[in-house]
């Protein structure tokens, strides 16, 4: 039982959740637009989505230095989950359990072109998701270790994951991903700026290389603060391209949760003494409501 829970934290539980809600999100946008849902197809997607974020989490940690392994700083979402540190589980079993999870994701790709009737547009996300996986977790390119990882990790979750269920659905794209995918890529980024600041001063200490530590914290509130508004921005603009108000108005709601994270931070930033767990909480709100409404919305008109 030990080492099925070092194996689970391993595939970071967080991402993996929050990737299965963007995926039943990403379908439910392909059910409004009048697709019948095939529900075997759902299934085989996240399997396979399951299993590609296994192997992109278990490479990325078997390829870390050293002095990634002795940050004592930890969270669910970025850096190191330390369940290879000090031999908790052997570094060969994270590599072996990826190869065996890439192979039967390779498997799962087969049944997914043939059942989506050989979809370009789901065979090219297919290939996008699996390139940025591996250039997010293995050398030479390794971005998770170079400041630029949280863009791709963000990306990835927070816009492929839903764009690969629409596909997989519904055979093509449509302008209605772009609505609710940037707006959600803004506020999961800004989120991981949060969880990057009480780790600051450590992450210095032991050289990892995040993205707030490559801005410096002064440029990271800014970026945050540019984030959390041009996603609300975004959202806006989305009503004026066509997002129906029905599933808009909803989100209103979000608005002040977003403009107090903004003056918290900014507080923080000024001087203040920060309570980060606050300030986590109400990002994972923004974060969450927002993908909450939206799904709501879909699923419900």
């Amino acid at each position: 039982m030990n080492t099925l829970r070092l194996f689970l934290r391993l595939s970071r539980p967080p991402l993996l959740l929050i990737a299965a809600v963007l995926y039943f999100l990403g379908v439910g946008a392909a059910r409004y637009l009048g697709a019948t849902i095939d529900w075997e197809l759902y299934w085989l997607g996240q399997a396979w989505l399951i299993l590609v974020q296994f192997v992109i989490h278990a490479l990325n940690e078997y390829f870390e230095g050293a002095e990634e392994q002795r940050n004592p700083s930890k969270n669910l979402i970025v850096g190191s989950s330390g369940v290879l540190e000090l031999g908790k589980l052997p570094r060969a079993a994270a590599l072996w359990s990826s190869v065996a999870c890439a192979m039967a994701a390779g498997w799962l790709s087969i049944l997914l072109i043939r059942d989506s009737q050989g979809s370009i547009e789901s065979l090219v996300i297919l290939l996008v998701m699996a390139v940025a996986g591996l250039a997010y977790s293995i050398p030479p390119l390794r971005l998770s270790a170079t400041g630029y990882g949280e863009l791709v990790l963000s990306f990835f979750i927070t816009a492929l994951v839903p764009v690969l269920a629409f596909t997989l659905q519904m055979g093509e794209m449509h302008r209605v991903l772009t609505m609710i995918t940037f707006p959600l890529v803004c506020f999961f980024l800004s989120l991981v700026l949060i969880l990057e600041f009480p780790t600051y001063a450590t992450d210095m200490k032991y050289g990892r290389q995040c993205l707030l530590l490559r801005l410096g914290w002064q440029r990271g509130i800014s970026l945050h603060h540019l984030l959390v508004l041009g996603g609300f921005l975004l959202l806006g603009l989305a009503v004026l391209w066509g997002l129906p108000w029905k599933i808009a108005i909803p989100l209103a709601a979000v608005l002040p949760i977003g403009l107090f994270q903004v003056w918290y931070l900014n507080r923080i930033g000024q001087g203040v003494k920060p309570n980060w767990t606050i300030l986590t909480t109400v990002a994972v709100a923004t974060f969450g409501l927002t993908i909450y409404f939206l799904t709501y919305g879909l699923w419900t008109h």
